[in-house]
């Protein structure tokens, strides 16, 4: 899967130049580097802000693993949302959170994480 995310990345980076961050920068983020905050939204329609998961109570997530997918319910997607559902009491336990995030509406993700039991977020990208 590292693979095809990196070539898909790649392929994006080729076809539409250097990605503008929140941070005001250009391209990746180096290894190591901080997340810039932003906000996204979730499938109750609410905004979510990397800074308020890490401030969460409950206890606050050390980390926060976000994964990018290019469509809800296909079969490479389904695959790899499934995949972390499987490992999801491995984060809990390490005190790691997760979210998704696609272009999908609220809508899709609803239908997606109802319909595979997926127990983290996904934003709309």
């Amino acid at each position: 899967m590292k693979l095809v995310m990196l070539f898909t990345l790649g392929l994006a980076l080729a076809c539409n130049g250097p990605v503008k961050r929140p941070d005001g920068g250009e391209g990746l983020l180096s290894v190591g580097a901080t997340a810039p905050d932003f906000a996204a939204t979730t499938k109750s329609g609410e905004s979510m802000k990397l800074s308020a998961l890490l401030a969460a109570k409950d206890p606050a997530p050390r980390a926060v693993v976000f994964y990018f997918y290019p469509k809800d319910d296909t079969p490479g997607c389904t695959k790899e949302a499934c995949s972390f559902r499987d490992a999801w009491t491995k984060f809990e336990a390490k005190h790691v959170g997760l979210v998704g995030v696609s272009r999908d509406t609220e809508e899709s993700h609803r239908e997606f994480r109802k319909h595979h039991e997926l127990p983290f977020p996904l934003a709309a990208d």
